[in-house]
């Protein structure tokens, strides 16, 4: 049963404010007082400036310039944190590549960065020797043609792993 009562709180500036209580929980009119706080979540929140938004883009530059193959996604390969995260790891390791992954989930500032970056709006993001290749639906469409193996055999040559496998 909803149980609802209001009572008068007493006058903020010119308004009046009203203290109700629904089912429990305590709201409020006006202004909140400091042991009604609400949850840092709920704060503002200071925006990042342009010159941080720079130092993720000159990083992102630089993992991507410096690393033969980078594969942007959510979770880690060991434990993708979606389904097309995990497609793509699959094929990677399938064609027994070295890459380095990067979780996204980790920093905000990393997963906008990296759409930024590469102006495509889906994660997860596979990148060869610094030129974006696409997202899950392009690396499966590569592999099936053969293009992904040739690609990423011309930047890392297979791990002896995977010849093993062979």
């Amino acid at each position: 049963m909803l149980s609802v009562w209001a009572r008068q709180g007493g006058v903020i500036g010119s308004r009046l404010r009203w203290v109700s209580l629904v089912d429990g929980r305590r709201f409020s009119s006006g202004q909140v007082d400091k042991e009604e706080e609400s949850d840092p979540d709920f704060q503002p929140q200071v925006k990042k400036s342009a010159s941080d938004q720079d130092d993720v883009s000159k990083e992102i530059d630089k993992i991507v310039k410096e690393t033969p193959v980078v594969l942007f996604m959510k979770g880690l390969p060991s434990a993708p944190q979606c389904g097309f995260s995990y497609k793509t790891v699959q094929i990677l390791n399938t064609l027994g590549s070295e890459y380095r992954a990067f979780n996204v989930l980790s920093s905000n500032e990393l997963r906008e960065g990296i759409k930024k970056y590469s102006q495509w709006p889906t994660i997860p993001q596979l990148f060869v020797k610094g030129e974006f290749i696409g997202g899950c639906d392009i690396v499966e469409g590569m592999n099936s043609s053969g293009d992904l193996k040739k690609l990423l055999d011309s930047a890392v040559p297979p791990s002896k792993d995977a010849e093993q496998k062979k």
